[in-house]
Parts: structure tokens; C-alpha cells; sequence
């Protein structure tokens, strides 16, 4: 029988992805199509189900109102995600009191 290894640098989308359970996401499609919802569920093979989505065509043009889809994982491309902007009150990493 063969043992399956998961390697430690795929782990870390997967925690990623189950950490944004129920936030907004953008999905980018290798084909151009992009997905904007709330994650409702992922696997171990980054399988997406989203819910209240907007789906966009490739050229921009078209666009549809869905209330879940299913993406399989092989056909994403990328899920940007926005860098956190540091607060004002912040500087270095450390928080400034008054």
C-alpha cells in the first residue's frame, strides 16, 4: 500500500482557503472568467463552492448573477488577495498609545 505524503508548502493555501470560510473572494479562471463570492466550502484538491457570485466573462463584457457555483481547482488560476494596509496608529509593527 502507498503512503501519501502531503507536502507542507501546499498546506498553507489549503489553511489560507479554510480560514476564509464565509469571507468575499475573487476567483481568476485560467480562461479568463472571474468569480466574485462568499466561500462556502473547499477540499484538499482547492475545489471551490461559492455562494451570492457574480461571474464575469473574459473580456469583461458579460455578467451573471448566481446564487452558488462549484469551481474545480485545476481550472483556477489565482485568488488575489488585497495586502492589509497597516493603520494609521501603527508604525514598524508597533501600536502607538496616547
Amino acid at each position: 500500500m502507498r503512503k501519501l505524503y502531503i507536502c507542507p508548502a501546499i498546506q498553507l493555501p489549503l489553511a489560507l482557503l479554510h480560514a476564509a470560510q464565509a469571507k468575499p473572494m475573487l476567483v481568476e479562471l485560467k480562461n479568463g472568467e472571474t468569480f466574485n463570492g462568499h466561500l462556502a466550502g473547499c477540499d484538499n484538491f482547492m475545489n471551490l463552492t461559492l455562494k451570492e457570485v457574480y461571474q464575469t466573462s473574459a473580456d469583461g463584457e458579460q455578467f451573471w448573477k448566481l446564487p452558488e457555483c462549484y469551481i474545480r481547482g485545476n481550472n483556477v488560476s489565482g485568488v488575489p488577495i488585497e495586502p492589509k494596509q497597516p493603520s494609521p496608529h501603527t508604525r514598524l509593527g508597533c501600536a502607538l498609545t496616547a
